[in-house]
């Protein structure tokens, strides 16, 4: 993990060199807590993303097995609440 941080700085650094060069940067985690500072520092904004509720679970689970084999009358409302406390 150190290595990979290391080398994200070092190519963020390089980014700001370049008046002429526009770079946006996405990222996404399920664990803000750890976060490293000096990264936080250079992503100018944050948005949180509440957990899905029920509803938009059932539909994480249908793309998620969409093509692999499943029963036809699966019940993804059912698995939906058996994933209570899981982003999807």
């Amino acid at each position: 993990m150190a290595n990979m941080k290391t080398e994200f700085m070092a190519l963020w650094d390089g980014f700001s060199t370049d008046p002429n060069v526009r770079v946006m940067v996405l990222a996404a985690t399920n664990r803000p807590s750890e976060l490293d500072e000096a990264i936080l520092r250079r992503l100018p904004q944050a948005f949180e993303i509440g957990m899905p509720g029920r509803k938009e679970k059932a539909e994480i689970l249908k793309v998620a097995l969409k093509g692999e084999r499943v029963e036809p009358d699966i019940d993804y409302d059912h698995l939906a609440r058996l994933c209570e406390g899981y982003t999807g």
